[in-house]
C-alpha cells in the first residue's frame, strides 16, 4: 500500500460527497486518520458533519480563485457540478436511475486549495493523501493549490467525464506532473500520483 498501514495520517477529500457510500477516505478515518472534507452540497455536508466529528468539514467548493459560482445540485448524488456541459446529462441520468426530481442551481462559496490548507492544516502536518473528485472541475481545483508549500504524498484525481469512461485529464495531467509528481496508475476512474521526493 502506498501509504503503509499507519494508524495516524492526514487527508483532504475534495468533493467528499458521502461519508460512507463510495467514500475514498472512510478507510483512513476508520483507522484513526483525520483531515478535511470539502463538500458544497448542504445535505451532504450535514452527513459529513454527523459522521466525521474528528474532521474539519467545509461547506464550500474549490476553484482557482475565491468568490461564488453557480453549482448545479443534482439531489444527493455525487454528480453536482459547476460544469454546465455535464449538468444536463447527469441530471437526466439521476432522474431516470435515482428518482431525483431534477437539478437546481445554487450560488456557493468558492475558495482555493491553498487557502483551506493555510487555514486548516495544522502547522507541521504532512498531508498524506489528497483526493479530488469534482465532476469536470478538477483542473480549476488543482490550479488553486500552493504546490510548493503543501505537497500531499499521494494524489487520487477523478480522470473521466461524469457517467462515462471518456478521459478528462488532458487539461491537468501535465500541470500535476510539473509540480514534481510521478504518475502511478489509472484505475479506470482515477489517476494516481506520488510526490517525487518520496
Amino acid at each position: 500500500m502506498l501509504l503503509g498501514r499507519r494508524r495516524r495520517g492526514f487527508y483532504i477529500d475534495v468533493g467528499a460527497w458521502d461519508p460512507v457510500q463510495d467514500s475514498v477516505t472512510k478507510y483512513f478515518y476508520d483507522r484513526g486518520w483525520h483531515g478535511i472534507n470539502v463538500e458544497p452540497n448542504p445535505a451532504l455536508y450535514a452527513r459529513l458533519c454527523a459522521a466525521r466529528p474528528r474532521d474539519v468539514n467545509l461547506e464550500v467548493a474549490l476553484s482557482d480563485a475565491p468568490g461564488e459560482l453557480e453549482l448545479h445540485v443534482i439531489g444527493t448524488t455525487g454528480l453536482s457540478t459547476f460544469a454546465p456541459e455535464f449538468a444536463g446529462s447527469s441530471t437526466a441520468w439521476a432522474v431516470e436511475n435515482r428518482g431525483v426530481d431534477g437539478a437546481h442551481a445554487v450560488r456557493v462559496t468558492v475558495t482555493t486549495l491553498s487557502a483551506i490548507c493555510r487555514e486548516h492544516v495544522p502547522a507541521g502536518t504532512q498531508i498524506d493523501f489528497l483526493k479530488v473528485d469534482v465532476e469536470g472541475w478538477e483542473e480549476r481545483a488543482l490550479r488553486g493549490g500552493d504546490w510548493s508549500a503543501y505537497r500531499p504524498t499521494v494524489l487520487c484525481i477523478e480522470a473521466v467525464e461524469p457517467l462515462s469512461d471518456r478521459p478528462n485529464w488532458a487539461s491537468w495531467d501535465a500541470f500535476v506532473r510539473a509540480q514534481d509528481y510521478d504518475f502511478l496508475d489509472f484505475d479506470g476512474l482515477n489517476r494516481w500520483y506520488r510526490r517525487r521526493e518520496r
